[in-house]
């Protein structure tokens, strides 16, 4: 499409893709233009932010023609935050669109051709799925209908896009729950009338900073944890006082957590913190097993998928009874366990030392006796494996469920030379799983990937990868 630029420097644009990260893709006079918010199919008046030599990014002002696809988002706040982009797309759709952004990464980057990539696993709950979220303090605030930023008040919601000191002060929310959106209404009331300002990232001045909800789907328990600067006690008294009308109004929510964030990090982490009320920690189940999740403990965010993603694990490992199981980036134990009573044992392996101790303590909850667990960098543990398969066994089988920016060069290279008839690659980025796998591909055949749809609405995808040892 040729541009046709006016006055004001909007043009129309004819979205012709879905690139990976959502945006709406198309072309005027050669270059490429993303679109925030856009769909194929449409035709759109569009104003760019953001200029580059061959592409630039551009956002909706009018849609002249709709897509197919397109439906009326849910949530008011969708042409706003940052979070679900793109709830305006019909859902069978997005998950046509999360296998091929899976598909061309793996063509794109790693080379790969003719593989066999099923059809997207569509996620159990399209809204509400979500069993945590953290929320931000801010001493700025969109200010809507007008859409102008306040300055100097107390914000408590979602980041705006692009703006780390700026929050949207959102009065619903479709990920996680009513309940959550209802609490969040809450805090941020009671904030504003305790007098007490909001973080001012910029100054790094401020009391209020975070607040995180984790909401256990299978028992209907929450779990909060109330961030803020460092206290007196005066201030721990006002937030005695909000636990305890937080706990008189939600009958949901069985513990609460206060930590204290003095640093400059814009991280919600904290160097202390105490329990108000409960225990500290809410159960989750995935399947037979049970287990403990506190507010700094890394679970995948949804539940009842995560239970369709594991068996999807299950069905790649082939696992006999004589089996002996790696498993990488352990976590507080979930692989592990679930895989468990299909085996003869399993070594889980993970660098975050509290989460060893929590994996060792749910193996104990469940009553699980074939799992063991390791702390320390997986490419360190896994350095001299003739010294692991002394004390745990030659594995038949490696799974890795790595952080976003994959495995290193270094883990792969040791994970090769132990030679594992299969290795289960459970990757949460399409890009980085592209290019480790294409690190292993003279050593192991892909014999499958499956798309799993974890997060609905955004432009996140899950994958499982079962690749077998080339004879």
């Amino acid at each position: 499409m040729t541009k046709t630029e006016r006055k004001d420097n909007s043009f129309e644009v004819e979205i012709t893709d879905l690139a990976f990260g959502g945006k709406g893709v198309g072309r005027i006079d050669g270059k490429v233009v993303f679109v925030q918010k856009a769909l194929p199919g449409q035709i759109v008046k569009v104003i760019p932010y953001k200029r580059k030599k061959d592409w630039f990014e551009a956002r909706i002002i009018e849609i002249i023609k709709n897509s197919d696809n397109y439906i009326d988002p849910k949530c008011s706040f969708f042409n706003i935050c940052g979070g679900c982009s793109i709830q305006n797309m019909e859902y069978e759709e997005q998950l046509k669109y999360k296998r091929l952004w899976i598909e061309n990464n793996l063509r794109q980057i790693g080379g790969f051709t003719d593989l066999r990539i099923k059809d997207t696993l569509a996620s159990p709950d399209r809204f509400y799925y979500r069993n945590k979220m953290e929320f931000s303090f801010a001493s700025k605030v969109l200010k809507l209908p007008e859409k102008t930023i306040e300055s100097g008040t107390v914000g408590l919601g979602l980041h705006l896009p692009g703006r780390y000191d700026t929050v949207l002060n959102i009065s619903e929310c479709y990920l996680q729950s009513e309940a959550s959106s209802e609490i969040v209404n809450l805090v941020r009331d009671f904030a504003l009338e305790s007098g007490l300002p909001a973080m001012d990232i910029q100054r790094n001045k401020g009391f209020w900073r975070y607040l995180i909800i984790r909401d256990s789907k299978s028992e209907k328990k929450i779990l909060l944890n109330i961030i803020t600067n460092q206290c007196h006690k005066k201030e721990n008294g006002l937030i005695d006082e909000l636990s305890a009308k937080i706990m008189s109004e939600f009958p949901g929510v069985e513990t609460i957590v206060h930590s204290i964030h003095s640093g400059k990090s814009q991280a919600a982490v904290w160097e202390d913190s105490r329990t108000i009320e409960g225990d500290g920690a809410i159960n989750e189940r995935i399947g037979d097993y049970s287990f403990r999740v506190d507010s700094s403990t890394f679970f995948q965010t949804n539940s009842k998928q995560v239970e369709n993603l594991y068996n999807e694990v299950l069905k790649a490992g082939e696992f006999q009874e004589n089996n002996i199981i790696y498993d990488l980036y352990s976590g507080i134990g979930t692989i592990p366990l679930y895989v468990s009573k299909h085996v003869s044992s399993v070594l889980g392996m993970e660098i975050v030392e509290n989460s060893v101790k929590a994996a060792i303590e749910n193996t104990e909850k469940n009553n699980v006796r074939n799992c063991s667990f390791i702390a320390g960098k997986v490419r360190v543990l896994i350095k001299y494996p003739e010294e692991l398969y002394k004390k745990y066994g030659r594995p038949d089988v490696i799974i890795a469920d790595p952080p976003r920016g994959g495995m290193d060069k270094k883990t792969i290279d040791r994970v090769l030379v132990m030679k594992p008839d299969r290795i289960i690659y459970v990757s949460c980025n399409p890009s980085t799983l592209a290019r480790d796998l294409k690190e292993m591909k003279d050593q192991y055949l892909i014999e499958y990937v499956v798309p799993v749809d974890m997060f609905p609405h955004t432009a996140h995808i899950e994958s499982v990868v079962k690749l077998r040892k080339v004879k």
